[in-house]
């Protein structure tokens, strides 16, 4: 059975895949911030609209969490450090509460993010991030030509060079080739009887980190092979 990879595109027909990038990029940070700052029943909500659009998107449990174990791990970890007092020992429960909101939160978040990626393309948030960019540039750029002193004048000149749609786009679509690429170091290791636990993971991880730099480096080639200059 293949691998599930974590925050990959999911290339079927779904009213979910229709939907505009924007709209759904913008329902992500606000489960995101919904589920961190809503109390339990604002964490209730994010989770019941999570689940909704995982089914919508034909997402089962594992695509769901793929890539998640690092994360559990973390979470886990905070979790522990806040539900006991260490002096002396004793288990605090408002710690306890806090904490599992917190990495419940967490968790939300995270699948949010899948089920974002699993029915969005990096061309489809550009392009919708562009539309965006242009609604706020050009009234802004407008504003401040009126204004008519030279740092606005130059402010509104610079506006028609800043292309931050395209970065953010670009760091969007950097984060499922995180996971890919550490997937990929993953099977290779396992192929050739690498060590396993914490011997193993130090070895992947300068390995993945070398990748995504290489990768990096190949991104900002391809775009000034095609004629940007590196504005923002």
């Amino acid at each position: 059975m293949a691998r599930v990879i974590a925050y990959a595109y999911k290339p079927v027909r779904t009213p979910l895949h229709s939907l505009d990038a924007g709209l759904k990029l913008l329902s992500l940070c606000a489960l995101s911030f919904i589920s961190f700052f809503g109390g339990p029943s604002g964490l209730v909500f994010s989770i019941v609209f999570v689940i909704a659009g995982a089914i919508a998107a034909r997402l089962g449990p594992s695509e769901l969490l793929a890539g998640s174990r690092p994360l559990l791990l973390t979470t886990g970890i905070v979790l522990l450090a806040r539900a006991f007092s260490w002096t002396p020992l004793a288990l605090d429960t408002t710690g306890l509460y806090e904490g599992l909101l917190f990495a419940v939160g967490i968790l939300v978040s995270f699948s949010a993010g899948s089920v974002l990626f699993a029915t969005t393309t990096t061309g489809e948030i550009r392009e919708s991030l562009s539309g965006l960019e242009k609604l706020v540039q050009l009234p802004l750029a407008g504003i401040l030509g009126a204004i008519g002193t030279k740092w606005s004048i130059r402010m509104a000149r610079s506006l028609s060079h800043i292309n931050s749609s395209l970065v953010i786009a670009l760091v969007l679509g950097f984060i499922p080739r995180v996971f890919e690429i550490w997937e990929a170091a993953e099977d290779a290791r396992k192929a050739r009887c690498g060590s396993t636990g914490i011997a193993g993971l130090a070895a992947l991880v300068p390995l993945v980190a070398e990748r995504l730099i290489d990768l990096a480096e190949e991104t900002a080639k391809a775009l000034e092979s095609r004629g940007y200059d590196g504005s923002i």
